[in-house]
């Protein structure tokens, strides 16, 4: 039995290139562009639905898991191709929908400099000697995801091949991620695995100072209470209030990505509020966003998760692709043996602190042969909270999460 690992590594949110190149004008439009950012932050809140129903915190990207599927999407043929694009919500028009895709994907490249945001973003293709990659797909990934290709020696020494593909994940993520595939998670049967590694940091356009953090209570329940460090400042924020709770905005320096705190009234009143989030739940909430003098209280909090998520792209409409016997990915490779997805895995780091944030995932996806000016308001997250990395240029949603206790951090949830 041979094995297809498909990867993707988003190390953090970024912002994106000011000016498109020529041919990005000529071949994407603004609406093309829309179409592709609503259909990946509707699949978000489609992703975080199923999520939500796990106890505890939760952290994932939804742009990562969507590229990845979506280059998995540009080797997939009939009934196969159109459930992932369902899934997706990408437009009917698959080259349109992947020239969009590219240039989203290539405008989170680049050193941001003097904004104050480190951005940086990669593709690269292990393919196994033989496997007979089309050379059509190997160029639209080339063209548009800007992929290099690299032969692995998965047959005669996958231990060799791990721990390249591993060092170069390292590599594209300043060392935060040191081991997405674990020990035997390569083996002979490999064929190919397909990375794309996005690493962000930013710092906030007003940076908390670390002498006024101070340890305070953090509700995780009308029942528990845990002590956190909390960052504090007062300051000028977009904030909102409605009959479900708060919403604040911390931009990032050069206001060109931001993180949005969506708090609860109450202790007990996430799970309600989670009930309803949507992309026009969402827009709503940034829609009644005010610049005012706010009084802000958040924790400092690092995630870490690693989610299976094969059950859950089921569940939201794309079954066939699992299933040996009916998926369909001859536009990969040439092959004469089915080929269908194992397993779709995440690996997830968020870091928010006083001087801003960093965070990373980790997707990799394997298939297998037969196979104001007034007082200042306040802002207190003092109990579990929804908080969504946006970059405000087009809207895309790249991580999403639910911190529901800043003082744990579970390594794996299943």
């Amino acid at each position: 039995m041979n094995v297809f690992h498909l990867g993707l590594l988003i190390a953090s949110l970024g912002s994106f290139q000011s000016d498109p190149t020529p041919e990005d004008k000529h071949h994407v439009s603004g609406v093309e562009l829309s179409a592709v950012v609503d259909g990946h932050n509707q699949f978000a809140w489609e992703a975080y639905a199923r999520l939500r129903e796990r106890p505890g915190n939760i952290g994932f990207s939804p742009f990562s898991l969507a590229s990845a599927l979506a280059m998995v999407q540009a080797g997939a043929r009939g009934e196969t191709a159109e459930q992932i694009g369902k899934v997706l919500h990408l437009p009917a028009d698959s080259a349109s929908a992947h020239r969009a895709l590219g240039l989203l994907h290539r405008g989170l490249s680049g050193d941001a400099g003097p904004r104050g945001v480190k951005l940086t973003s990669a593709n690269s293709l292990w393919a196994a000697k033989g496997l007979g990659v089309l050379p059509e797909y190997l160029a639209m990934i080339h063209e548009q995801y800007q992929s290099t290709v690299n032969e692995a020696p998965f047959a005669d020494d996958p231990e060799s091949a791990r721990r390249a593909i591993n060092a170069w994940v390292k590599t594209q993520t300043d060392g935060k991620i040191a081991e997405f595939f674990k020990p035997g998670a390569i083996d002979e049967a490999t064929q190919l695995v397909l990375a794309n590694a996005l690493t962000f940091q930013g710092t906030w356009a007003a940076a908390f100072k670390k002498e006024r953090t101070q340890p305070g209570t953090f509700r995780v329940s009308s029942t528990r209470q845990i002590r956190a460090p909390f960052m504090q400042q007062t300051g000028k924020f977009r904030l909102a209030a409605t009959a479900y709770g708060q919403a604040l905005e911390l931009p990032y320096t050069g206001h060109d990505a931001a993180l949005v705190i969506l708090l609860p009234r109450q202790a007990e009143g996430l799970a309600e509020l989670e009930k309803h989030l949507t992309g026009p739940f969402l827009a709503e909430w940034l829609r009644q966003l005010k610049a005012e003098t706010v009084t802000v209280s958040l924790p400092r909090f690092t995630i870490t998760a690693e989610l299976q998520l094969e059950d859950l792209l089921a569940q939201l409409g794309m079954p066939l692709a699992f299933r040996h016997l009916g998926a369909d990915f001859s536009g990969l490779c040439s092959t004469d043996e089915p080929l269908a997805l194992s397993s779709v895995a995440q690996q997830v780091r968020i870091t928010v602190d006083e001087s801003g944030t960093e965070a990373q995932a980790v997707t990799a996806i394997r298939s297998s042969r037969g196979l104001g000016n007034s007082a200042p308001r306040e802002f207190k997250a003092d109990r579990p909270f929804v908080f969504v990395l946006r970059d405000l240029r087009t809207g895309s949603i790249l991580f999403l999460g639910r911190l529901a206790d800043p003082g744990t951090s579970p390594r794996e949830e299943k």
